[in-house]
Parts: structure tokens; C-alpha cells; sequence
């Protein structure tokens, strides 16, 4: 069986477009495997110590059949882009948080530490969905999985990353 090697597409891309598209998954020769996954690219703002309110991007992959570990299906791997997409942020951090507003003003902040995937000064993170037992316990203390929500909630939400000083702010739809 061939072996795959799941590309992520992160590249600078000239025609910005916003929300939702596909990304075609090509094996470890460069070829197309046939298989699609969906892909946000988005337009925020970021702000640290030099800057204020300056421009950033976010390409956020849903692989929902990936499997991160064992007992665990579904990621979202995540790159953010500094001023212009040709500047892809090192995460040069001890550690990232990222929060979640939904349109009826709910929050969903830190109920997501176990699922997440972080190496210091990585390029990328990823989301990953919990173990089904780590969702019955969150479902018994009424709490949520990041993962969870960015892959069923169904209305535009905001996100703000943290990383260090500096903070990432995007509005996004949800996932076809």
C-alpha cells in the first residue's frame, strides 16, 4: 500500500480569498491523492509589543478522518501569518491559548489542553479531538472541546491566540 504523507498546503497564496475552500492532499512524490480537505483561510489582526492592530492571516486544515493518537479521530492544524501571508509566525512561546466566542456570546476558553499539539518554534499547531472518554467526562461537567466546537458549531465565531506577548484576533464562518 502506498504510504501517504499528508502535505499540509500552508503556502503563500497570491489571491487572498476568505473562508472556507478545499486543499487537495498529494503523497510523499508531490502527486495528488484524490483526497480533499477543508481549509479557512481568513484575514485578522495581531498585536505585540511593536505593533498594534497590524495585519495577520490564518490557515486553519480539518482533517476529520486523521487519526493524531490512539483513540483520538479529527485535527485542525493551524498557521498564522504576521503583516503578509509571505511571513509565517514561529511560535517561539512557552505556551499558546487560544479562546472562542460564538454568536450568542458564549465563550470557550482552556478545555482544550489535552487534544492540543505545540513544539516551541514550530510554524504550526494543531487541534486535536478528544478520546471519547475525555468527551463524556467534559460532557458531564458541561464544558467543550475546542475540537468540538470548531468542527460542529454551526454560526460564525470569533478566535483570539495567544502566544508570548503577542495576540491574534479572526472572525470565521463555520465548517461547511
Amino acid at each position: 500500500m502506498k504510504k501517504l504523507i499528508l502535505i499540509l498546503l500552508f503556502v503563500p497564496f497570491v489571491s487572498f480569498s476568505q473562508g472556507w475552500g478545499e486543499v487537495n492532499i498529494v503523497d510523499e512524490f508531490g502527486d495528488r491523492t484524490g483526497e480533499k480537505r477543508p481549509l479557512l483561510r481568513t484575514k485578522g489582526t495581531f498585536s505585540n509589543s511593536a505593533t498594534s492592530k497590524d495585519n495577520a492571516y490564518i490557515e486553519m486544515m480539518h482533517s476529520p478522518n486523521f487519526k493524531p493518537a490512539k483513540n483520538r479521530v479529527g485535527t485542525f492544524r493551524v498557521e498564522l501569518f504576521e503583516y503578509d501571508i509571505k511571513f509565517p509566525v514561529s511560535f517561539l512561546c512557552d505556551n499558546i491559548s487560544m479562546s472562542i466566542k460564538l454568536e450568542d456570546g458564549r465563550v470557550y476558553d482552556g478545555y482544550w489542553v489535552s487534544g492540543f499539539e505545540y513544539t516551541y518554534g514550530a510554524k504550526t499547531f494543531q487541534i486535536n479531538a478528544p478520546t471519547p472518554r475525555m468527551l463524556r467526562t467534559a460532557q458531564k461537567k458541561n464544558k467543550a472541546y475546542l475540537y468540538t466546537i470548531l468542527s460542529t458549531y454551526k454560526g460564525n465565531m470569533k478566535a483570539v491566540i495567544r502566544c508570548g506577548e503577542s495576540s491574534y484576533r479572526f472572525n470565521f464562518p463555520p465548517l461547511p
